[in-house]
């Protein structure tokens, strides 16, 4: 029978949950569980299995809150490592920003440049286009206003066909 507990401790943690020790203390357990034989007859076999199998109980809390302690450790280092990452990328990201600011201000004010020479572009074809519409209204208005010089009225005509 197993009088002590199987020990996992931080100095052999890692090696422990990496390896195949693992294994081999879980097997080791075992192991003693499987050989002990009580007698459940007799009040002292009850109290032998039930402390066996508390026995097992701790063990397994005992593996779990050093792994977990373990886990912990990474997890804090893997924490520090991203807020680290996360300084890192924010302050990179303004930099850049503050690098390509005269880059950046400058391709709006050429935006906005080539935006106004284009309306410009398009309001003075609006513009010729308005005004050859103009030349054309007022070249109308002069052939009608000569075509009614030239053409006599009805009352011309039967007045000149009087005479």
């Amino acid at each position: 029978m197993m009088s002590d507990l199987i020990v996992i401790n931080k100095e052999n943690a890692l090696e422990v949950f990496t390896g195949e020790k693992l294994d081999d203390f879980l097997k080791q357990i075992e192991d003693d569980a499987m050989n002990f034989v009580p007698d459940i007859s007799t009040d002292k076999g009850r109290k032998q299995i039930a402390s066996k199998a508390h026995t097992i109980a701790k063990e397994k809390t005992a593996i779990d809150k050093v792994g977990k302690e373990l886990v912990a450790d990474w997890k804090n280092k893997a924490a520090l490592v991203d807020q680290s990452r996360k300084k890192s990328r924010e302050f990179l990201e303004d930099l850049k920003d503050r690098v390509r600011k005269p880059l950046t201000t400058w391709e709006a004010e050429d935006l906005a440049r080539i935006t106004a020479e284009e309306e410009l572009k398009e309001l003075l074809e609006a513009w010729e286009d308005a005004l050859k519409e103009d030349e054309l209204f007022d070249r109308q208005k002069e052939v009608e206003r000569k075509l009614k010089k030239e053409k006599p009225t009805s009352r011309q005509d039967s007045s000149a066909k009087r005479k």
